[in-house]
């Protein structure tokens, strides 16, 4: 199977995913990211994304990071590249590219020590490759600041051992979702 009926296979199951269906298994998986990655406070700030099209919905776990002091950025998309900027408040959004809610801060992010990054992606695989929607944006992101650690986010009818790793794709470290959390084997790095 290629990259492309992969994209269309996943879009079309999140798609016919309920809100309540949405809703649940983003509590689940977010229980496995708590239990997983934020038990020790390792990490002092995350790059965060807002749900779009039945993505995985991390928008109660980001208040509850807010309101123990973390560091929250999230993601602008301009000039073919990502930027991402904080937040205080989950109410500090703006419609934006491809009506993806975006931050109305601009207040960016600097590189700094302890960053989880939760990532989105149309598909994973349990080894930690990812596919994306096209663009590149978080593979370019991500191969300027390798030392981030790179968790991708999705649900578990996802996940695919079919994907077509191109040269410049970035692995993730982790895969979250709501069944398990899944490290990368291959131990990549970038």
């Amino acid at each position: 199977m290629d990259n492309q009926t992969i994209r269309q296979q996943n879009r079309i199951l999140r798609h016919n995913l309920s809100i309540g269906d949405i809703k649940a298994l983003s509590l689940r998986l977010m229980s496995h990211v708590q239990d997983y990655f934020l038990q020790d406070d390792d990490y002092n700030s995350f790059l965060c994304y807002y749900p779009f099209q039945g993505e995985v919905d991390l928008r109660p776990l980001y208040v509850e990071l807010l309101r123990n002091n973390h560091q929250l950025y999230f993601p602008v998309t301009s000039d073919n590249q990502i930027t991402f900027y904080r937040v205080y408040s989950m109410s500090d959004f703006r419609p934006g590219t491809w009506g993806i809610m975006e931050p109305t801060s601009m207040e960016p992010f600097e590189e700094c020590e302890n960053v989880l990054a939760f990532t989105p992606g149309v598909a994973f695989s349990e080894d930690g490759e990812r596919l994306g929607y096209g663009g590149g944006y978080y593979d370019r992101f991500f191969a300027n600041h390798p030392d981030i650690t790179r968790l991708g986010i999705c649900y578990e009818m996802q996940l695919s051992s079919d994907i077509q790793v191109m040269e410049w794709d970035v692995p993730m470290h982790y895969v979250a979702t709501e069944q398990r959390v899944y490290t990368n084997k291959h131990n990549w790095s970038f």
